[in-house]
């Protein structure tokens, strides 16, 4: 009774964890599925302002494509307008300024070199901004190549920007057009990741956490389970050995006691009998 008792007990207590992880998981979906809605209505939010400052951009860079000079004003007034750019730039193919810039490559490029505080939503002061040409071979790079070979716009992977804000970011760049229609270069304006990305909850890392709780605890009781039963054993062994061996014991030596006594009884009848046969025959 104390086996079954114990066991039933155990079962309930192992089933609760199971349905409160289980209620409560249902609870965080609908939570983060809310929570994911508003951050998508912010995001879109986020990359259209930042798409219509690089394209109402565009014009005034084409305005100005035989004053190159006058470019780091533009990518600097880009990183003062919106709070979400970080860093704005404008990149050539080579040799379009031969004379300009590294190796022939011309990249104005401006950065606030305080963008942790852009990132907080925390801005108390004006930006930190600082300008310089870019110093390695973009031609490479994703958000140079693809926008140029494919001539369309282009939101970029999450990076390591190297260049001057050393955070994490994404990258929006619109191909640049000449007079002629003909693709000349790109205009980029980097956010940071926090204005770019969901971040909630991962419910299926929470749930999977859930799981093995409640298989942690279902083994923590099976655990509870065994060591009662081995106690349970125990305990009936020693009754056994205290009570019902004993009582054996003592059954047995009541046994022995009256087979003595059977045996001096007969023995009592035998030597009557003896004695009745002898003076029947002496009469």
């Amino acid at each position: 009774m104390l086996v079954v008792s114990t066991s039933l007990m155990l079962g309930i207590m192992a089933a609760i964890p199971f349905f409160m992880a289980k209620a409560s998981a249902e609870t965080e979906l609908l939570a983060k599925a809310e929570r994911d809605l508003k951050e998508s209505k912010r995001i879109a939010a986020v990359k259209t302002e930042v798409e219509n400052v690089v394209s109402d951009v565009i014009p005034k860079v084409v305005q100005r494509i035989d004053f190159p000079d006058r470019f780091y004003s533009i990518v600097t007034q880009m990183v003062n307008k919106s709070p979400y750019i970080v860093g704005a730039g404008i990149a050539f193919l080579p040799d379009y300024y031969a004379n300009l810039g590294k190796e022939k490559l011309y990249a104005p490029y401006a950065y606030d070199e305080q963008p942790s505080v852009r990132v907080k939503k925390q801005k108390t002061e004006e930006p930190m901004i600082r300008t310089r040409l870019l110093d390695f071979d973009y031609t490479t790079r994703e958000w140079f190549r693809t926008p140029v070979e494919k001539e369309k716009n282009l939101w970029t992977q999450p990076y390591v920007d190297q260049g001057g804000t050393k955070i994490i970011m994404c990258t929006f760049v619109e191909p640049i057009r000449d007079r002629t229609g003909h693709v000349v270069g790109v205009l980029f304006a980097d956010v940071p990741m926090e204005d770019v990305s969901i971040l909630s909850m991962d419910m299926d890392g929470l749930i999977e956490r859930g799981g093995r709780i409640s298989v942690m605890v279902m083994l923590v009781f099976l655990g509870l389970f065994c060591v009662i039963l081995w106690l349970s054993l125990r305990a009936s062994q020693r009754y056994r050995k205290d009570t019902y061996d004993s009582e054996i014991q003592k059954l047995k030596s009541e046994i022995e006691h009256l087979k003595t006594i059977n045996r001096k009884l007969m023995q009592r009848n035998l030597d009557l009998s003896k004695k009745e046969s002898a003076s029947h025959f002496l009469g």
